[in-house]
């Protein structure tokens, strides 16, 4: 097992559980003032990227970035901005989020508002990034 930190800002770095030797940076370099960081499945990390206002998806074990994205505004709620965190959790709550939910913090609403937080279904962000959620 891995645990994942966060250093500087701007570095990830991996740490084995178990021998507490292993310190593999991962290049994160497309990532600007992380603020949050949650395992997505077992082989992918979601980076909360505050700096740029977007989340970052990256393959675990490499490093390699698969896709930066944002969560955008409807007619009902606004687009998630300045992130200072996020959490994952992904198992069936029910007919609504059949395979979960991603919890991201909002910095401020449209018009001013207080933070908040969205929540997201995780089906839609498989969906989107896994050809088989």
């Amino acid at each position: 097992k891995l645990i994942f930190k966060k250093e500087k800002l701007k570095k990830i770095k991996k740490v084995a559980t178990l021998t507490g030797s292993k310190h593999d940076e991962i290049p994160s370099s497309f990532v600007d003032d992380i603020e949050g960081m949650a395992m997505l499945g077992k082989d992918y990390l979601l980076v909360s990227s505050q700096g740029i206002s977007e989340l970052v998806l990256i393959k675990k074990d490499t490093g390699e970035r698969v896709e930066n994205f944002r969560i955008i505004g409807d007619d009902l709620f606004d687009g998630v901005t300045k992130t200072d965190g996020l959490d994952i959790l992904d198992e069936n709550l029910g007919e609504k989020y059949p395979q979960g939910i991603l919890v991201v913090h909002d910095d401020e609403n449209e018009g001013g508002g207080n933070a908040n937080y969205k929540i997201v279904s995780l089906e839609k962000i498989k969906k989107q990034f896994f050809a088989h959620p």
